[in-house]
């Protein structure tokens, strides 16, 4: 998404969902970014809040809806 909306992404690293996130963890992704600008989910932002983690980690904001053509589609078919 972040591409999509002509952001230059230089490294991506997943986790799978739900994943805990240890210190640990946040610790190796800021050595490997070097001081580049660390971009996250805001749910997984939420899971760090707990963990210390650089000025320059940010969350990326993901907006979801649902248009009336959907529950048309899904409630004409009961």
């Amino acid at each position: 998404m972040l591409a999509s909306r002509g952001v230059k992404v230089v490294k991506l690293k997943e986790f799978r969902d739900h994943y805990i996130y240890k210190q640990k963890d946040i610790d190796i992704i800021v050595k490997e970014a070097s001081g580049l600008t660390i971009i996250t989910t805001e749910k997984d932002m939420v899971k760090l809040s707990n963990l210390k983690f650089p000025a320059n980690v940010f969350a990326f904001g993901i907006e979801f809806s649902i248009d009336g053509e959907f529950y048309n589609y899904i409630f004409g078919r009961l």
